[in-house]
């Protein structure tokens, strides 16, 4: 955001009744846009001028609006504010004869909103709008062009044909903004604001690490040639600004091919932090495309990105244990003995909303309980039937989500989002049929009750 102001200024944004002079003030704000994800946080993402107006200008309206003139492919509005009209009557009517006045433009295309936004006395409205839209008619607009930057870049990557996808990670270097840096990995790109290099460095080496873990394990339906970003907030404050959901410490974009989370900033403890988060959002992406760009379960899916948040690495950067997540475990043995948790019946064919609805805690914790269950106790081992359970659906997954795409594009259907919704629910639900086939749920539900009770929380 760029600001231009006069001396005396006083803030308009949040307390429009405050006393004092008010020189002519402008604002330039530039708002990226992207998809929202989901479940979608609260507040939601700031993507558009009325989310930042609802979230940034809290005390402000909208009292008209009208349609400004199309221009080179970005469509235009302009509006007028005024103070929100709350709390008392006294409020209310000093509301109403308050002499601040705003007014903003909107320049949107497909990629990004500007916002020329200008706020002054309400006697000297029509004169300074009147500036403030030629102002914003004669803006330009383009994308940074930096061909010395994406030259020397196209070369580097051509002489390291190891870091796939160059084109990509041309693009996303050569738009960096100021504060922002990046290193390469085989198989992710990290963007990062933080000042923390040794977190980076430290991060940097064990997501490959943790990588080829989730192949070894999960075996991908065909060659994955996508490249993730990784961006790494300075702060938490950052993080929310990109889009982190309230009371998350990062999260998968499948849309922008992003992995999102913060620097936690608390030495040591915080590095460990960083890396959980960072392992358990690495693996929705990863399973993401190892199915063929379907997410299974949530039990599976935020079950595994736990189990391997507890990653331990030997001498020689491999994974060579898995601890009991400190995060979870309180949440589960809690449930247990309260009798609060869903069943296993209930739990392994949970649709999304379900599993993100009012008990996601409880599911989050039972989610990881069920994959450490699975994987860790002995009982397991000795049941065939509960030893294939995971590889079981795993396998039926690929297979089912590869035949509904088949039959999807031969019917002509693959941008269809109601049959393909419900394909991809089929496939996850036959997964889970098989998984289970042979299962006594109630049999494997007590055992895992008893395993999980025993459990202790790292220290």
């Amino acid at each position: 955001m760029l600001r231009y102001v006069g001396e005396k200024k006083r803030d308009t944004t949040k307390a429009p009744l405050s006393s004092g002079p008010v020189r002519p003030g402008l604002q330039i704000i530039r708002i990226d846009w992207r998809e929202d994800p989901e479940p979608l946080p609260n507040p939601p993402p700031i993507t558009n001028f009325r989310r930042y107006l609802d979230q940034r200008l809290g005390a402000w309206a909208i009292e008209r609006e009208s349609d400004g003139p199309e221009r080179e492919g970005w469509t235009c509005k302009e509006y007028e504010l005024r103070p929100r009209l709350a709390g008392s009557a006294e409020a209310m009517a000093e509301a109403l004869l308050t002499s601040v006045t705003q007014w903003a433009c909107e320049l949107r295309n497909a990629e990004r909103t500007w916002v020329v936004l200008g706020s002054c006395e309400r006697v000297e409205a029509e004169k300074e709008i009147r500036a403030w839209r030629r102002c914003a008619e004669s803006l330009e607009f383009s994308e940074p062009v930096q061909p010395a930057e994406a030259s020397r870049w196209a070369r580097f990557y051509a002489k390291n044909p190891g870091f796939r996808n160059a084109e990509l990670r041309v693009r996303i270097r050569t738009r960096l903004v100021h504060g922002w840096e990046a290193e390469d990995t085989a198989n992710y790109l990290i963007v990062y604001s933080t000042k923390n290099e040794s977190l980076v460095k430290h991060l940097e080496k064990r997501l490959e690490a943790i990588r080829r873990a989730y192949v070894e394990l999960f075996p991908p339906a065909q060659e994955i040639t996508a490249v993730s970003t990784v961006r790494i907030c300075k702060d938490k404050d950052e993080y929310d600004h990109y889009g982190g959901p309230p009371g998350s410490a990062g999260y998968w974009n499948h849309v922008t091919e992003e992995l999102v989370l913060f620097d936690f900033d608390n030495g040591q403890a915080g590095k460990e932090d960083s890396r959980s988060v960072l392992f358990h959002e690495a693996f929705h992406q990863y399973i993401h495309y190892a199915v063929g760009e379907l997410d299974p379960h949530s039990w599976f899916n935020e079950g595994y990105g736990d189990y391997f948040s507890g990653a331990e690495f030997d001498v020689h950067g491999d994974v060579s244990r898995i601890h009991v997540n400190p995060w979870r475990i309180r949440w589960i043995q809690q449930a247990i003995w309260k009798k609060e948790h869903p069943s296993w019946s209930e739990l392994g064919w949970m649709a999304k909303k379900d599993y993100y609805g009012p008990k996601r805690p409880i599911n989050y914790a039972m989610g990881w309980s069920v994959i450490y269950f699975l994987n860790k106790a002995k009982e397991v081992k000795k049941r065939p039937a509960w030893a294939k359970i995971l590889p079981t659906y795993f396998e039926t997954l690929k297979a089912a989500h590869a035949r509904a795409r088949a039959r999807l594009e031969a019917a002509g259907l693959t941008e269809d989002g109601e049959a393909v919704g419900k394909a991809n629910a089929e496939s996850r639900d036959e997964a889970a049929s098989a998984a289970f086939r042979d299962v006594d749920m109630r049999e494997i539900e007590e055992a895992w009750r008893e395993f999980t009770l025993e459990l202790e929380a790292p220290k």
